[in-house]
């Protein structure tokens, strides 16, 4: 069974493999839906890929599912899409399939330092 770390939370979860890293971290009460101060979490679109609002960084990257069509055709879409663009990196939980152990930073937003840096101060323990 995967191991999926939440850095920010402190909290290790075992799940399924193929579980979704959505419902993962909803069932362990890990909020996902930060931004806007988490006015995001009365726009989120429910696991359908669209709205960008429960963007993570996940490590390793081969441990989980590549980037699904949701989050290429998101990248796009005012108004989280430009700003992900900018943090090249980053997944949405609802897209992630997890498939082996994985850390996890939650909390990840438009004034967000760049993924490498988030993962080098969690490795780091900053």
């Amino acid at each position: 069974m995967p191991t999926i770390n939440f850095v920010r939370e402190g909290k290790k979860v075992q799940v399924e493999v193929g579980e979704s890293l959505r419902y993962a971290a909803l069932d362990n009460d890990i909020p996902l839906y930060k931004k806007l101060m988490g006015m995001s979490n009365f726009i989120q679109c429910h696991g359908n890929g669209l709205c960008g609002t429960d963007e993570v960084i996940v490590s390793p990257a081969n441990a989980v599912n590549p980037p699904t069509w949701q989050e290429k055709l998101n990248e796009n879409i005012p108004p989280f899409g430009p700003i992900r663009q900018k943090h090249r990196g980053t997944r949405l939980a609802c897209q992630v399939i997890v498939n082996g152990d994985i850390d996890v930073i939650t909390g990840v937003g438009m004034l967000s330092p760049k993924p490498e840096k988030l993962l080098s101060e969690s490795r780091s323990g900053s």
